[in-house]
């Protein structure tokens, strides 16, 4: 890798499909090759080309894997009047192979001509004295008079053949085990034919390398900031597709820039024909004021799936949730998945920042889950509570997560952690104390390290939220 340097005027340079060059935590990169690979689609590096696209490509959300590809890609660095101190991190996340893949060569196998030799020489000395006993030996004679040996034989000659058979097209073509990565093309050729959908079965609608338009079709105010929108899906039998723990991409051009944000549906696959967004307004956001003036039939852009969590039924014994504000979102999705399914016996307890009991969103919905299922337990903490108030108050602590929330027991609990930055970090550390597993590194690498116990899918309802899962 090059330690040239460019400004960002020769980057403007460089933004055709031909030549195409983009700026990611103040590094040039030399994406022309690199397009048609792009886990996030062409589309993504064209619409940011011969520019910084730092903020961009940490929003899409991107693995450890990808990174390191990226890095080959990597001709030098932005000059220092050009140079970017981006408001939440000074450089670039660190990438580390998480495993590496060494080829060996094989001994070369044996083959078993001279055995299949051995066989065909034995076959044919049985067949010969078959057909020639009655001539030359008065024993094989005798044999072949009894009509028991003479099938017996008939039989074994017959096994033999197939055997013979099976074994010489099985040397042939399931010798794989001494075949290296050489042995087989670079790529195999897919199939033209659309794959065959099976009556019933709907596989969801969203496309993860591409945009679609999907058109509004009521909001309306859950609070005095809050807003949620139900788009429609192309058919009324449509679900979207969405694997639980992961989020959707929403874009539009903002002052000739497109502009993508990340969120969590508060619907689930099991709503058909409908997405349900809960969202915050903020009155100085890039996105959301565009958002809060839609009106019914507009149309908005989504792709996903995004992220790399998947929650399956079962995950854990027991979970525990922190969240505050729009952090919600995510944890309703994972509450939904559980409740819903009567065979998953997660237990499952919330404890649930807020300002005022105002703000607190899908409220009715959580009372309903943790009325109707025993597993489920939600706690409410309000920063200024009204009078009156039964629930818990302040800032959510070390002492209510000891009180509420499972203690670390290796794979069979996890706690969910999801808000505003000062409140993500305070859970951190107060988790960290308490004996939990801390993450790589509180920042906005969304990759989920095996070795850790920290997960990371993505952005959810606000730009700045993310979800860290804690075991």
């Amino acid at each position: 890798m090059s330690n040239d340097t460019y400004s960002l005027e020769e980057v403007s340079q460089h933004k055709t499909g031909k030549d195409l060059w983009i700026v990611v935590w103040n590094h040039v990169y030399n994406v022309t090759d690199y397009q048609e690979d792009h886990p996030g689609g062409k589309e993504f590096l064209l619409e940011n080309a011969g520019g910084d696209a730092t903020e961009a490509y940490e929003d899409i959300g991107h693995s450890t894997d990808a990174r390191e590809i990226l890095e080959t890609f990597r001709i030098g660095k932005v000059t220092d009047e050009d140079w970017t101190d981006h408001s939440n991190d000074n450089k670039m996340p660190e990438t580390k192979p998480s495993r590496t893949h060494i080829v060996q060569n094989l001994p070369p196998p044996r083959h078993g001509h001279t055995h299949f030799a051995a066989t065909s020489l034995g076959l044919f000395s049985l067949v010969l004295s078959l057909i020639l006993g009655r001539r030359f030996s008065k024993v094989l004679h005798r044999l072949q008079a009894a009509g028991f040996w003479k099938g017996f034989a008939l039989s074994s000659a017959a096994s033999l053949a197939l055997i013979a058979a099976v074994t010489r097209w099985a040397m042939k073509n399931l010798n794989i085990g001494h075949r290296d990565f050489q042995s087989y093309p670079a790529h195999f050729k897919a199939s033209s034919a659309k794959p065959a959908h099976k009556k019933g079965i709907n596989l969801g609608v969203l496309n993860a390398r591409e945009y679609q338009p999907f058109p509004l079709v009521d909001k309306w105010n859950v609070s005095h900031d809050t807003i949620r929108f139900v788009f429609g899906l192309p058919h009324p039998n449509s679900v979207l597709g969405l694997p639980t723990g992961q989020h959707i991409a929403i874009r539009h051009e903002v002052d000739g820039k497109q502009i993508a944000r990340s969120y969590t549906p508060t619907s689930s696959n099991k709503d058909r024909g409908r997405m349900e967004l809960t969202v915050k307004i903020y009155q100085n956001g890039k996105l959301t004021p565009w958002l809060k003036g839609l009106r019914k039939g507009d149309t908005v852009e989504f792709r996903g799936p995004k992220g790399e969590m998947k929650y399956h039924k079962n995950l854990t014994k027991e979970m525990g949730m922190i969240a505050g504000g729009t952090g919600i979102t995510p944890m309703f999705q994972i509450i939904r998945r559980i409740c819903e399914d009567p065979r998953d016996d997660t237990k499952l307890t919330l404890l649930y920042a807020n300002k005022t009991d105002e703000d607190i969103l899908l409220r009715e919905e959580l009372d309903t889950f943790a009325k109707e299922n025993e597993q489920f337990t939600v706690h409410y903490v309000l920063g200024s509570p009204p009078e009156g108030w039964q629930g818990l108050s302040g800032r959510i602590n070390k002492q209510m997560m000891e009180q509420y929330l499972p203690g670390p027991a290796g794979d069979d609990s996890k706690v969910l952690v999801c808000g505003p930055d000062p409140m993500m970090k305070a859970m951190v550390d107060a988790l960290q104390e308490r004996g939990f597993k801390a993450p790589s590194e509180f920042s906005k690498d969304k990759h989920i390290p095996h070795h850790s116990n920290i997960l990371i899918p993505g952005r959810i309802s606000h730009p700045r939220d993310e979800i860290f899962t804690f075991q």
